[in-house]
């Protein structure tokens, strides 16, 4: 019986827990929901996992849009919203979620504030709500 060497081990256990490929696997939709705290106001930006995300500060939708994936790049175009850039205003980054934290580092865009807020700092992942036996709690109406 042969053994695997460490290395080999430790990149199947870290691709176990990014759970979308080192950043993303060509066309794959993202699905989830990341919060950032940013000019004291709490950001949440989720993805659906059919190609649309939605953009919120607090509770209140602010911008919404579609999004497409190339490995590791992301392009999101706003269409709706108070703070929706202009339509066909793409903006492109590299991202990568690992250990429940979501990166952007810009590659070509033109909103400056959607640059400031995904390039800020780390999205961190919203876990759901667990009850004291560790199960997801169900959401209310």
């Amino acid at each position: 019986m042969s053994r695997l060497p460490l290395f080999v081990v430790a990149l199947v256990a870290l691709a176990s827990l990014v759970g979308h490929g080192p950043g993303g696997e060509g066309g794959k939709a993202l699905k989830g929901t990341f919060n950032i705290t940013f000019m004291r106001e709490k950001w949440t930006l989720t993805f659906d996992g059919d190609k649309q995300y939605t953009l919120k500060r607090k509770a209140d939708v602010v911008v919404s849009g579609i999004y497409t994936l190339d490995r590791d790049i992301i392009r999101f175009q706003d269409e709706s919203g108070p703070l929706a850039s202009e339509k066909g205003v793409r903006g492109k980054y590299k991202w990568k979620l690992l250990a429940g934290k979501l990166t952007f580092r810009k590659i070509d865009d033109d909103v400056e504030g959607r640059v400031a807020l995904l390039t800020k700092e780390n999205w961190v992942e919203a876990k759901p709500d667990k009850d004291k036996k560790g199960r997801d709690k169900p959401k209310q109406p």
